[in-house]
């Protein structure tokens, strides 16, 4: 058989001339001299056309979920906290003063019948105040405590007069310069279960020393 001449299948003239083929990707590396039976490609292959998988990153919603529940815990944990302490602060105010030693500032509802107060307080609400011992100079003297019934806030008008009328000087205190003073629950402290009033016997100037309920001779100066 003779060989055909090389221009026998050459292309027309004037049209281009196609690629040659491109060898396409070998196999897999093979095992390295001296590897046993149990070797493995280090590094995946992949056929021609195909690409590794690509890690899915984790749901932005989960981490989002996460951020929005810390504030929110930190929130209920703080209020719990306020809770608390609102609670011990209103047990600690209630509690009764009991014996006095030392000049100490304390609530006004935690006093009762006996306590001396250092100085009286200007007209109005009265929240704290400085007790001492009725040893020591001081310008009043708490003589006598009443309840009042329980039941829907009266008015302050009502709750006034009832212990105006209540709160009397004994012939003691008035002829030592005492005069009747006052001190009622308000609207608030009503709401929050107090129904004590004070009858207080208060000195107009001065000070004095010694106690009406415990019968000392009560001495002003």
């Amino acid at each position: 058989m003779s060989t055909p001449p090389d221009d026998l299948f050459a292309p027309p003239s004037g049209m281009p001339v196609p690629p040659a083929p491109q060898p396409g990707p070998g196999p897999p590396p093979g095992p390295p001299a001296g590897a046993g039976a149990g070797w493995y490609p280090q590094a995946a292959y992949y056929a021609p056309g195909w690409s590794g998988p690509v890690p899915s990153a984790p749901p932005a919603r989960r981490r989002l979920g996460r951020r929005l529940l810390l504030p929110v815990a930190g929130l209920a944990a703080l209020g719990l906290v306020v809770g608390v302490v609102f609670g011990v602060r209103f047990w600690l105010d209630r509690r009764p003063l009991g014996t006095v030693d030392a000049a100490t500032t304390v609530a006004a509802s935690r006093l009762t019948t006996g306590h001396c107060l250092q100085d009286l307080p200007a007209d109005g609400d009265v929240s704290r105040v400085t007790v001492v011992p009725c040893s020591a100079p001081h310008a009043a003297e708490v003589v006598a405590a009443q309840n009042l019934p329980a039941g829907p806030w009266p008015g302050q008008t009502d709750v006034d007069g009832t212990l105006a009328r209540w709160c009397e000087m004994d012939s003691a205190e008035g002829e030592a310069g005492f005069r009747p003073v006052v001190w009622s629950p308000s609207a608030r402290g009503w709401g929050q279960g107090d129904r004590t009033g004070l009858c207080i016997a208060a000195l107009t100037d001065g000070t004095a020393t010694g106690s009406f309920i415990a019968g000392d001779e009560v001495t002003t100066g």
